[in-house]
């Protein structure tokens, strides 16, 4: 009901996300009466690329996939034992939680050749439950550490089949 969502004052919010479920005709009639309400910015939820289309087309300025997107994290997580988390960003390129080598403990960025050899770009390391960035091309490496790795997920593969 439109007179609900004008109730609510959409127009002073950075943002609206419509999120219904098993529910298509109402994903598009909301994001349609949030963009005449005057919404700044819309995300929408959407299980196919046909639906983003449609929605597209409603004022829609952005589309959430949150199914395939977990589906794909897991997948990734699961496809090897030293891959422990992943955020794809784009087609082909992801945040990846890897397991430091055993290969680079003991050596620097540098020395490994993170970015020259394998393509990779060193975001974080993490020790335990604390996340510590590294932007330092001389920070080495520790045994036992997760990493915070940005590339191509071949690239990724590549490294931690090392």
């Amino acid at each position: 009901n439109i007179e609900v969502l004008r109730s609510f004052g959409v127009q002073n919010f950075d943002a609206c996300f419509v999120c219904v479920n098993k529910n298509f005709q109402a994903c598009l009639e909301i994001t349609d009466q949030l963009k005449e309400l005057g919404a700044k910015r819309v995300y929408s939820k959407a299980d196919r690329d046909l639906e983003a289309k449609f929605l597209m087309r409603c004022g829609a300025d952005f589309i959430i996939y949150p199914e395939r997107d977990a589906a794909e994290r897991i997948a990734v997580r699961e496809s090897s034992d030293r891959i422990f988390d992943f955020i794809g960003l784009s087609e082909g390129c992801a945040i990846c939680e890897i397991d430091a080598p055993d290969e680079w403990v003991g050596h620097s960025v540098a020395e490994v050749g993170l970015r020259s050899r394998h393509g990779l770009n060193l975001i974080a390391a993490r020790r335990g439950e604390r996340l510590h960035p590294v932007l330092d091309p001389a920070y080495v490496f520790v045994k036992d550490e997760h990493v915070l790795v940005l590339g191509s997920l071949e690239d990724i593969r590549k490294a931690t089949r090392e």
